[in-house]
C-alpha cells in the first residue's frame, strides 16, 4: 500500500502514487474504500510534514469525475475526528521498514 511505503521510505513520490492510483481508479469500485485510502494518505502525508491539502489539491485537479475531485480536494479540509485512523477502525503498527496501517479487529 503506497500509504505505507510512503512512511517506510519517507518518500512523498509514493503517496503522489497512492493519489495517481485513485484517480486512475475513478471511483470505479466502492466509494467507502476510496475513503480508507484517502484516509491512509492523508494520515502518512502528516506523519511526513508534508502539506496535505496543497497535495490534495493538486491530485483534485487531474480528477476527470468531479466527485472524486471533491472528494480528494476536501479530505484535508474535514474535521479532525472524521478523518482519523480510530474512525476508521485503522492503527499504526511498527516502525521504520516495518511501519504498516493495521485494521483494528484483524
Amino acid at each position: 500500500m503506497m500509504a505505507e511505503e510512503a512512511v517506510r521510505k519517507l518518500s512523498a513520490e509514493k503517496l503522489w502514487d497512492g493519489l495517481t492510483a485513485l484517480l486512475i481508479e475513478n471511483y470505479a469500485m466502492d466509494g467507502r474504500e476510496t475513503q480508507i485510502r484517502l484516509m491512509l494518505l492523508f494520515h502518512s502525508t502528516i506523519k511526513l510534514n508534508l502539506d496535505a491539502e496543497k497535495l490534495f489539491a493538486k491530485a483534485a485537479s487531474l480528477a476527470v469525475n468531479p466527485d472524486l475531485e471533491i472528494a480528494i480536494r476536501n479530505f484535508p479540509r474535514r474535521p479532525a475526528e472524521s478523518r482519523s485512523l480510530g474512525v476508521f477502525l485503522y492503527e499504526e503498527c511498527g516502525s521504520g521498514e516495518l511501519f504498516n496501517y493495521r485494521k483494528l479487529g484483524t
